[in-house]
């Protein structure tokens, strides 16, 4: 008995020896990433055994947690972190894994070998681990909320689903609309009426909030069609679909979605900038939204003419 008792007791120390020099073994990044991978919880905390003054000074923790928590209740907890690039001792891009099959871009950096707290942190967006388009689907029907997908072949002028959930449900068209911008883009473009290299200065009137950088850029700006489609596809700039918006005409915009075989055009008419869409959801009394559902068509427009276009960008909640 005494030897099988000071066999698991040579067990236990080695065991502890490993741990020890495994965590020794890590980097102070990689010891903060594993500090940040336990917050994912209900109720997160201490940040300041985590996180630099100056980092809390411009994320306070009531933000914090309310990103945690988000995450958590979105993908559940975060059960492995791995170095995806190694930046420096003190500054790293990581994946996090998380319990729901989603992994996450999080890159970190520390403030030093002082205290070796964070002084920046970024998240980016869910990507599904799923390695079927069934798995997927699977996944869409356990979120909140409604979900709808349709995953199609192209055969010609028909289709062939591949996965469908709740496929004929309507919902908000989302930044979905900027495609049918880029089609009666490319229609005038090939039919000759522009040129891609056309030039247009930055207008005032057509400023949007994010997404986007656009936003950003100087007033009377020259910028290339092109470039306005690029930026409208390749980073959902808001502004530069704004702009081509703008410069196509929501009549014609309004046309094209017919042309397009949208099912139904009228739900989308009049066809909405992105900052008329802001403005309805977020002027300062929170009526506009509602008024502008309850009218027809002309009512409308006419709405949008003479009440959301003199609400102030800056007034924006």
């Amino acid at each position: 008995m005494k030897r099988i008792i000071c066999f698991i007791a040579i067990l236990t120390i080695g065991s502890s020896l490993s741990f020890a020099q495994a965590e020794k073994s890590q980097t102070p990044v990689e010891r903060r990433a594993a500090d940040v991978c336990a917050q994912f919880r209900q109720n997160p905390g201490d940040y300041e055994k985590l996180f630099a003054t100056e980092f809390l000074a411009k994320i306070p923790a009531a933000q914090l947690t309310g990103i945690f928590t988000q995450f958590f209740s979105q993908l559940g907890r975060c059960t492995t972190t791995k170095v995806s690039k190694a930046q420096s001792e003190n500054a790293a891009e990581f994946e996090f894994r998380f319990e729901k099959g989603f992994r996450v871009q999080v890159n970190i950096s520390v403030n030093g070998p002082a205290s070796n707290l964070i002084d920046s942190l970024w998240f980016g967006n869910p990507t599904s681990l799923s390695s079927s388009l069934s798995d997927l689907a699977n996944e869409l029907k356990t979120l909140p909320g409604e979900t709808s997908i349709l995953v199609a072949r192209l055969n010609d002028d028909s289709l062939t689903p591949l996965i469908a959930l709740n496929a004929e449900r309507e919902l908000a068209i989302g930044s979905a609309f900027k495609l049918y911008i880029l089609v009666e883009l490319a229609r005038e473009v090939n039919a000759s009426e522009r040129k891609l290299s056309d030039v247009a200065a930055l207008d005032e009137s057509a400023f949007s909030l994010p997404s986007g950088i656009l936003q950003t850029w100087p007033r009377g700006s020259p910028v290339t069609l092109h470039t306005l489609a690029a930026f409208m596809i390749s980073i959902s700039d808001n502004t530069a679909a704004d702009h081509l918006l703008k410069i196509l005409g929501r009549e014609r915009m309004e046309s094209a979605l017919a042309e397009t075989k949208h099912t139904k055009p009228q739900m989308d008419m009049p066809f909405l900038s992105t900052l008329e869409m802001f403005k309805l959801k977020g002027e300062p009394t929170h009526k506009a939204a509602e008024q502008y559902l309850s009218l027809d068509v002309n009512g409308r427009r006419k709405f949008l003419a003479e009440q959301i276009a003199r609400v102030r960008r800056e007034t924006l909640s």
